[in-house]
C-alpha cells in the first residue's frame, strides 16, 4: 500500500483547498455549471496540457467542478483493474480501482466513466480509463449535481515504459554497481564535455570540471569528474547520477520505493540526508541517504534549478565519493574561519576597535547609540599616538556605514530629507553622505575616512587595515583608479605595491590572498568564452591570463607555506587542483561586472 499512499499524496498536493479524505456529499456545493478547457486537463508530473495515457492519473483545473469541502476517493483494495494491452508494464496506482462518482462529481472520456481519487471547487484527481485507445484523442467532460460542463478534446499517446518498474529498478542499480570510481577523464564521445564552473556554484557538489551522459537501456547514467589533488591533481569520476528516461510520477514513486528496499537491504536502513540545494535535497521531501565505505548514496526526487544537472523529474541515484563532501567541508570550514578570524571581517573588526579604542563604539544599534559613537570618534584626540587615530578614523567609517542604514529604515519614504539633517551635523566634521540606496536599504557613503586612514597613516597597523578595506571595496565604491568593471587591475598593483614597501606586515596574509584572488580573477576570465555573461566589459587577453596563473599560482603557494592551517591558506589550497590543471576556477572577485 506505500505505492498508493505515495501516489495518492502527489496527486493531492497540488489541491488549492483544505484536504480531507472522505466520500460522502457533504453539502456546500458551488453554484455554477463546470468550468474549464482543454488547457486545464494536465497529466500528473507535467508542467501543462500533455497528452493522457490509459490508466494514468491527470488533474483538471477550473471553477464549479465539484464542492466547496474537498473529497478524497479510496480505491478498492481487493479489486484490480486490467492493464490496457498497450501498456501492460503499469505501476501499481494505475491498476487500482476508484470510485466512479465521488461527491456528486463525475469525469468522462469517449463516455467511459473515470476513477476518480480528489474532487474539490477548483481541482479534479481522475484515472484515465483502461478502455481508452492509445492515440488520437478523447472527449473529457465534468458532471457535478446534474450540471455539465463543456465538452472539450484531450489529446492521447502510449506513455509507457518499455519494462516494468522492478527491471527499472535493477538497471538503475547495475548502473551503479559498474561506475569506475577514479578513473581519470578522457573524452571519449560526444557525450563528454568540460564545462565551465559557475562563478556563484564554485566547489562543492557542482564544482565538476567534466560531465559524461550515456542512454543504457531505460537509464540515464551520468558521470561527472571533479579537479582534486594538491600536489598531482587529476580530474576523476567522483559522483555518478541514474535517474530515468520516462519518469512519470507514479511510475518513479514505484521505481524509488523499489530502489530504496534493495539499498536498505545491502547498506541498512539509511537516513534523511542533511540540507544539500546542489542536488535537490531539501524539505519537504529530502529524500534518503545511505553511507557505504567511500561512497555516499542518495535517493530522492531533485527539484533544482542548475545547470548541467538542472531540472530532474523523477527519481534518482546520485552517488558521490566521500572526498568530494570532504572537500565541501573543507569550503565551508575556510569560509566560517575567515568570517570570524579575518582582520578584514566586520565581527573581528568590531571587537578589535573597541579594544583599541577602550568603549563600546561598534555594536550598539539603536539611532541614538551609533550617533552618539560616531561623533566621538570624529572627534578623537588629535593629540593620540598616529595608530589610534587612524583607529578611530577606521571605527567613525563603519559607524557612518552603519548609521546610514539604522537612519534610512526608520523612514525608509523619506531619504532625501534624512540624509540632508544628518549631513547638517555631519559635514562640518568631514562626512557627508551622498545620496539614498536604491538596493543597499541605506544612504550612501564613500568610505572617505577608510581614504584619510591609509593616506594619513600609511605606516600604522589600522592605516594598513584601513587599505585592505578599500581593496576589499574595490567593486563598491567610486574609484577613479578602477577603470570598471576592471578593478582586479587596480587591486593588483595596489597589492603588489603594499607588499612590496610592507614585506612583513602584520597583515600580510590577507594582502597576499586579496592579490591572488585578483590574478585569480584575471586567469578565469581570460578562459571564459564570448557568451559569458558574468564577463561583459573585460580586456583581458590571452597573454595576461597567462602571466596572471602563473602569479596566482605563485601566491597561493606562498600562502600555504607561510600559513597552512590559516584561513587564506586553506582557500589558497582549495584552488590550486584547478589552477594547476589549468582549468577555469570561476573566480569574479574584484571583476564588478554588475557595476
Amino acid at each position: 500500500m506505500r505505492f498508493l499512499v505515495v501516489a495518492l499524496l502527489f496527486t493531492v498536493a497540488c489541491s488549492q483547498g483544505p484536504q480531507r479524505t472522505s466520500t460522502k456529499n457533504e453539502g456546500n456545493a458551488v453554484a455554477g455549471v463546470p468550468s474549464y478547457s482543454a488547457r486545464s486537463v494536465v497529466p500528473t508530473g507535467a508542467n501543462g496540457p500533455a497528452p493522457l495515457a490509459p490508466g494514468r492519473l491527470a488533474s483538471i483545473y477550473g471553477q464549479h467542478l465539484g464542492p466547496a469541502k474537498p473529497c478524497t476517493g479510496t480505491p478498492d483494495p481487493q479489486v484490480r483493474q486490467k492493464p490496457n494491452p498497450g501498456r501492460p508494464n503499469q505501476t501499481i496506482v494505475e491498476t487500482l480501482r476508484f470510485p466512479k462518482k465521488l461527491c456528486d462529481v463525475e469525469v468522462r472520456l469517449n463516455d467511459l466513466v473515470a476513477g476518480l481519487l480528489y474532487t474539490s471547487a477548483t481541482q479534479i484527481n481522475f484515472q484515465v480509463p483502461q478502455e481508452l485507445p492509445l492515440q488520437g484523442s478523447a472527449v473529457l467532460q465534468v458532471f457535478y449535481r446534474g450540471q455539465a460542463g463543456p465538452k472539450v478534446p484531450v489529446g492521447l499517446e502510449n506513455a509507457t515504459p518499455a519494462v516494468p518498474a522492478g527491471q527499472l529498478a535493477e538497471q538503475m542499480l547495475r548502473g551503479l554497481d559498474r561506475v569506475p570510481w577514479t578513473q581519470v577523464y578522457k573524452r571519449s564521445s560526444g557525450a563528454c564535455t568540460y564545462l565551465p564552473v559557475h562563478p556563484n556554484l564554485r566547489r562543492g557538489l557542482l564544482d565538476y570540471a567534466s560531465y559524461c551522459m550515456e542512454l543504457r537501456g531505460e537509464v540515464i547514467s551520468e558521470a561527472l569528474y571533479y579537479p582534486l589533488g594538491e600536489v598531482e591533481p587529476a580530474n576523476r569520476l567522483m559522483r555518478a547520477d541514474f535517474r530515468l528516461v520516462n519518469g512519470y510520477p507514479e511510475l518513479s514513486a514505484e521505481v524509488e520505493d523499489l530502489v530504496a528496499a534493495k539499498l536498505s537491504a545491502r547498506y541498512g536502513p539509511g537516513s534523511t540526508p542533511e540540507r544539500s540545494f546542489e542536488i535537490g535535497v531539501s524539505k519537504p521531501a529530502p529524500g534518503r541517504v545511505w553511507m557505504t565505505g567511500d561512497l555516499t548514496i542518495f535517493l530522492h526526487r531533485n527539484r533544482t534549478h542548475l545547470p548541467i544537472v538542472g531540472v530532474r523529474e523523477g527519481v534518482q541515484i546520485i552517488a558521490v565519493r566521500n572526498e568530494v563532501l570532504r572537500e565541501r567541508e573543507k569550503v565551508r570550514s575556510a569560509e566560517r574561519a575567515m568570517q570570524s578570524r579575518s582582520r578584514l571581517s566586520h565581527a573581528v573588526l568590531q571587537m578589535d576597535v573597541n579594544r583599541k579604542l577602550g568603549g563600546e563604539f561598534l555594536g550598539p544599534t539603536s539611532v541614538d547609540d551609533v550617533r552618539r559613537n560616531l561623533m566621538r570618534t570624529l572627534r578623537w584626540d588629535r593629540t593620540a599616538d598616529p595608530d589610534t587615530r587612524a583607529a578611530a578614523l577606521v571605527a567613525a567609517d563603519a559607524l557612518t556605514v552603519q548609521l546610514g542604514q539604522v537612519l534610512l529604515a526608520q523612514s525608509p519614504a523619506n531619504g532625501v530629507e534624512i540624509m540632508a539633517t544628518a549631513n547638517r551635523q555631519l559635514v562640518p566634521l568631514g562626512v557627508r553622505y551622498t545620496g539614498v540606496g536604491h538596493y543597499s536599504g541605506a544612504l550612501e557613503y564613500d568610505r572617505s575616512l577608510l581614504s584619510k586612514a591609509w593616506e594619513h597613516y600609511p605606516d600604522t597597523a589600522w592605516g594598513q587595515r584601513a587599505f585592505l578595506l578599500l581593496q576589499s571595496l574595490a567593486c563598491s565604491i567610486p574609484n577613479p583608479e578602477c577603470k570598471q568593471p576592471n578593478c582586479f587591475r587596480t587591486v593588483i598593483r595596489n597589492a603588489e605595491t603594499f607588499l612590496t614597501k610592507y614585506p612583513a606586515g602584520e597583515l600580510r596574509l590577507e594582502a597576499l590572498h586579496q592579490l591572488g584572488q585578483a590574478y585569480e580573477t584575471m586567469w578565469s576570465i581570460s578562459k571564459a568564452g564570448k557568451d559569458d555573461l558574468t564577463t561583459q566589459g573585460s580586456d583581458v587577453s590571452a597573454a595576461e591570463g597567462e602571466q596572471a596563473h602563473v602569479r596566482a599560482l605563485e601566491i597561493y603557494d606562498q600562502l600555504i607555506r607561510l600559513a597552512p592551517e590559516s584561513p587564506e591558506g586553506q582557500t589558497a589550497r582549495l584552488s590550486l587542483p584547478r589552477l594547476k590543471l589549468k582549468l577555469d576556477t570561476g573566480e569574479r572577485r574584484f571583476f564588478c561586472f554588475h557595476c
